[in-house]
């Protein structure tokens, strides 16, 4: 897993970038340009036609204006020029953040899980309440720890979930009381023939492939069931951490992630990866590509019959 920027180093880089901005905008201000052209016009000039008085003043005045600008823009409207670039980068961000969610959310909706959108928008409360509180309160400490443990704790739940959703799509796919009808009506069929036929024979490869789709429905269930909870763990580990960094603040004490609220974060972080290795892979099953040649078989004795 790759490692993700920390919370100092994700702020150096934006400074960077709005200053890089600020100063963009103050060589490429009009104020700026147009003076630096009458002076590069000026020394064209004068390379072409010969040194004359009012060429040299022209590439002098142009080149006075052209510093005087940069240095008005940069140095005493800076601020806000950087006010104003880092509110449109925060709006675009919002923008970007509120389209990435709602396509996430729709993921849920076209497959009808409730349960795993409820799920999803617990998750992400509990991590913007704490990410909103630790940001207020950053003047009170190092909270890069925090913020830390909080994005690992957020985005393994939003790795659950998305393995909640395959396993869901899954179990979609799956027609279980079909399985169930057909498994009976070829038992019935085969109750009446014996052992050692080809037809029952046939027939009881078929009952066992269903019967192994039957199982993987049932396991896919079951851990479709602890994703969700391993999700609702780490939605309570975030307001733990959310409440305790309260009590901090109340009690006047620097902000920094106490030994409690971190051991919680970083248990319940790995434990959700436990459980996700250990479920990885019942989206398919290995199987499944069989089975579904000895179902349209099935199917088909069925219509001939």
């Amino acid at each position: 897993m790759s490692s993700k920027p920390s919370a100092g180093e994700k702020d150096t880089r934006t400074s960077g970038k709005i200053e890089r901005a600020v100063f963009l905008d103050a060589v490429q201000h009009p104020t700026t340009l147009t003076p630096a052209a009458v002076a590069a016009l000026s020394v064209i000039w004068m390379g072409a036609f010969g040194v004359s008085p009012n060429p040299v003043k022209s590439a002098l005045a142009g080149g006075l204006l052209c510093i005087g600008s940069w240095v008005f823009h940069y140095f005493v409207r800076g601020e806000k020029l950087a006010e104003k670039y880092a509110q449109k980068q925060i709006a675009k961000q919002q923008e970007a953040e509120r389209v990435s969610r709602a396509a996430y959310e729709q993921a849920f909706v076209d497959i009808g899980f409730s349960q795993g959108l409820q799920a999803g928008r617990e998750l992400e409360r509990a991590y913007r309440q704490l990410l909103d509180f630790l940001q207020a309160q950053a003047a009170r400490g190092t909270v890069a720890r925090f913020h830390t443990l909080a994005d690992d704790c957020y985005q393994e739940g939003r790795r659950l979930l998305d393995q909640a959703v395959a396993l869901k799509r899954a179990l979609r796919a799956v027609d279980a009381n079909a399985l169930t009808r057909e498994q009976a009506l070829w038992r019935k069929q085969a109750g009446g023939m014996r052992p050692d036929d080809a037809a029952a024979r046939t027939l009881q490869t078929r009952i066992d492939s269903h019967q192994r789709r039957l199982d993987l429905y049932a396991r896919r269930q079951t851990a479709l069931q602890e994703l969700l909870t391993e999700c609702d763990v780490l939605e309570a580990a975030l307001e733990s951490a959310y409440l305790e960094a309260i009590d901090l603040v109340r009690a006047d004490v620097a902000l920094q992630p106490s030994q409690s609220a971190a051991a919680n974060l970083e248990q319940a972080v790995r434990a959700a990866r436990r459980v996700e290795d250990r479920l990885r892979g019942l989206e398919q099953g290995p199987d499944e590509r069989e089975d579904d040649l000895y179902r349209e078989a099935g199917a088909s004795h069925h219509s001939n019959a």
